[in-house]
């Protein structure tokens, strides 16, 4: 169990370099434990992108992404400040 996230680390690192291609999804087809136990990582520990991990992902779908989290965000802050205050139920 814990051995697929290791594998999924493994392939995100080999990415490009002839190792096994990394599957972007691959994560998401286990069992509920795999993923709970597993590990997905699109980031290094030092901040930069996991090699190979984001060949999937174009530059204007990063941003489309990018905009929707933040939008999320500001959202959810709004609604919570206005659920405090009592002027939203929910």
């Amino acid at each position: 169990m814990a051995a697929r996230g290791a594998r999924a680390a493994k392939s995100s690192r080999e990415g490009k370099s002839g190792g096994a291609a990394w599957d972007a999804f691959d994560y998401f087809r286990g069992s509920d434990e795999d993923k709970a136990l597993g590990l997905f990582r699109l980031v290094e520990e030092n901040g930069s992108a996991a090699e190979g991990a984001l060949d999937w992902l174009d530059p204007d779908q990063a941003r489309r992404i990018h905009r929707g989290m933040v939008t999320l965000r500001v959202v959810d802050q709004r609604l919570m400040a206005l659920q405090r205050q009592g002027r939203v139920g929910f």
